[in-house]
């Protein structure tokens, strides 16, 4: 009997893989610094990543892979568990996504632009620099023939609604000296910083970048085993993480503010690719990635203990 392929098929099918590697990320949590916010924050998103898949079937067969990738990826940078910043933004841009790819080939999306709009805004507020990130969401309504030029301003002007409710609050109370001093505060951080991240977080850049990269190479020669609205999902969501790292790549100070966004996003990839594969070296390859992020947990919160 061939048991090559059973493996990998075994490992996607599985479900205790992510129950394990949920109660190994809940302990790894307690023995560092966190903040509960996040911790509620990651299991909101947990949550939301099973019905994004759910959703839009983005797998071909029924898998608790990205779940699994996500809880061990969110232990492998502890310093996030206390970056309440960073955590709201992943939920503002996974749920934008979500709103994005539910408008697919829809005639006229213009409403679900503005509210995406909306949520650019308040994650601008939150931090100036995911104003970046709405490049990012254009590309992808531009893909799925959603945004048109009143899509566009729609967008616009939902992205400066919030910014406009917070500077009428600081005109009436007197305290518009804020803005400016807010402005100010994340002005020098466009500047591109390459190279100041430490030797652990290149390693788990880089192991994330080469799942993203071969999980890419896989979709673009196998587009055609997928439907097409599975295909434009996938190859959309495999673009934005590619985007995301180049990111980290050129402004490291931004890894508080990315890094969550991308381990939500790419999390997906990865559960895709995994699923869609066969024979027993992948099945190894898969559980070698799983022990070694489980190792890089337990050092990362190790070392903050």
């Amino acid at each position: 009997m061939n048991r090559g392929p059973r493996l990998i098929e075994h490992l996607v099918k599985s479900k205790a893989l992510f129950p394990i590697a949920l109660v190994f990320s809940i302990s790894a949590w307690a023995l560092a610094p966190y903040n509960w916010v996040v911790a509620l924050i990651y299991g909101v998103i947990t949550f939301f990543l099973w019905v994004f898949e759910r959703h839009f079937t983005l797998f071909q067969i029924k898998s608790q892979l990205h779940l699994t990738f996500f809880v061990l990826l969110s232990i492998l940078v502890p310093s996030l568990h206390t970056n309440v910043g960073g955590s709201l933004i992943m939920v503002l841009f996974i749920i934008s996504i979500y709103l994005l790819f539910d408008s697919y080939q829809q005639r006229d999306a213009v409403l679900t632009l503005h509210l995406i709009g909306i949520l650019g805004g308040i994650g601008s507020l939150i931090d100036p620099r995911t104003t970046v990130f709405m490049f990012t969401i254009w590309f992808i309504a531009y893909q799925v023939q959603a945004i048109k030029i009143r899509g566009l301003i729609a967008s616009l002007l939902g992205m400066g609604l919030p910014l406009l409710l917070w500077v009428s609050y600081l005109l009436v109370n007197n305290q518009i000296a804020q803005f400016s001093n807010f402005i100010c505060q994340y002005k020098s951080l466009y500047i591109p910083q390459i190279g100041t991240l430490q030797w652990d977080e290149w390693t788990i850049l880089g192991l994330i970048s080469i799942l993203v990269i071969s999980a890419t190479v896989h979709i673009l020669s196998h587009t055609h085993y997928d439907k097409l609205r599975t295909a434009t999902y996938i190859s959309l969501i495999s673009a934005i993480s590619v985007f995301l790292i180049i990111l980290n790549f050129l402004f490291v100070n931004w890894w508080a503010i990315v890094m969550p966004s991308l381990f939500g996003i790419s999390s997906l990839l990865f559960g895709h690719y995994f699923s869609s594969q066969k024979g027993k070296f992948t099945g190894i390859i898969l559980v070698i990635i799983f022990l070694f992020m489980g190792a890089m947990g337990i050092y990362e919160m190790m070392k903050l203990k």
